[in-house]
C-alpha cells in the first residue's frame, strides 16, 4: 500500500483501465473488468492490489502472491499462481510505474 502520508488515493480502476493506461496488455480480456484498489509489493499484496514481477529475485514471491494482478513479461506468466490476472510487458517496471 501506498504511504497515504504522501500519496492521495484515487480510483478504483478496473484492470482495464489501468492497461489503457500503459504499454502492457491483458493477458486474458475476460479479466479487464477486475476491480484494484491498491498497489503492493508481491509479499503483501491482496486480491485486490496490483503489483509486478521485474526483478528474478523475487519470483519465489511472485509464485507465492496473492495479488489479484500483476504486470510481468510473458514468459513469466506461466509461473502466475492460479486466478492472478496479469498485464504483459516487456518492461514491468516501468509499465507499473
Amino acid at each position: 500500500m501506498a504511504d497515504q502520508r504522501f500519496f492521495n488515493r484515487v480510483g478504483p480502476f478496473s484492470l482495464g483501465e489501468l492497461v489503457a493506461l500503459s504499454d502492457g496488455e491483458i493477458n486474458d480480456p475476460d479479466q479487464e473488468d477486475i476491480v484494484i484498489k491498491d498497489i503492493a509489493t508481491l509479499e503483501s499484496a491482496e486480491a485486490d492490489d496490483l503489483s509486478f514481477l521485474d526483478n528474478m529475485a523475487y519470483l519465489d514471491a511472485f509464485t507465492a502472491s496473492e495479488a489479484g494482478a500483476a504486470v510481468v513479461m510473458a514468459r513469466h506468466a506461466a509461473k502466475a499462481p492460479q486466478g492472478m490476472a496479469l498485464i504483459l510487458s516487456e518492461q514491468p517496471y516501468r509499465t507499473f510505474a
